[in-house]
């Protein structure tokens, strides 16, 4: 069956929190920290979505979705991360409304972008 989650005014440090086939989380209000790849990592058939939330300190994208993952911010708040914010791929699918996505440092410093999006062509 599919597994759900919610978090809601919950912290998560040391560790991101993954979503993947056809799992199904709902973020509220809560702050993911520190984490060694994606602060939120939805794929394989997963969706989240996540609102009022901070994603910080992350060492790849702060939000990467993938292989047909679906993810929905609103209102979120990213920042520090070493990719970028956004980063989408392989057919993931994101949507995002009134979030603010800032990088860690300036010019060659900071992560290649704020959102990146590409495909791969099979």
């Amino acid at each position: 069956g599919r597994a759900a989650a919610r978090l809601m005014r919950t912290r998560v440090c040391g560790g991101g929190v993954e979503v993947r086939g056809g799992g199904a989380l709902v973020a509220l209000s809560s702050v993911v920290e520190s984490t060694p790849r994606a602060a939120l990592f939805v794929r394989d058939g997963g969706s989240a979505r996540a609102e009022r939330c901070r994603m910080r300190r992350s060492g790849f994208a702060l939000a990467e979705v993938c292989n047909g993952g679906r993810l929905m911010l609103a209102g979120c708040r990213l920042g520090e991360s070493s990719r970028g914010g956004i980063f989408a791929h392989s057919g993931g699918m994101c949507a995002a409304v009134a979030c603010k996505v800032k990088l860690r440092g300036s010019g060659r410093d900071r992560g290649p972008c704020g959102i990146e999006l590409w495909r791969i062509g099979w």
